[in-house]
């Protein structure tokens, strides 16, 4: 009997909750999307030498991706 209950109300709030799941996965795709759009790339020479945004020099071998573009690709499709 307490499994039966515990589905009627999962289903009873299914309506509410589900919702507002989604409207949490759109706010936070919406902030990495900003994210992405504050880490551009430095381009020389038509190649892409570092960060406009992140802490970066040449010299010292910094690439592309960034550090936090890097980090969000390595969790997508996880």
């Amino acid at each position: 009997m307490a499994e039966v209950e515990a589905l009627a109300s999962f289903i009873a709030h299914a309506r509410t909750d589900i919702p507002a799941l989604l409207a949490m996965v759109r706010d936070q795709q919406a902030a990495l999307e900003r994210v992405r759009e504050l880490h551009v790339p430095v381009m020389e020479d038509g190649s892409p030498v570092g960060c406009a945004l992140c802490d970066w020099e040449h010299d010292d071998g910094m690439t592309w991706p960034c550090g936090t573009l890097a980090a969000i690709t390595a969790t997508e499709g996880a």
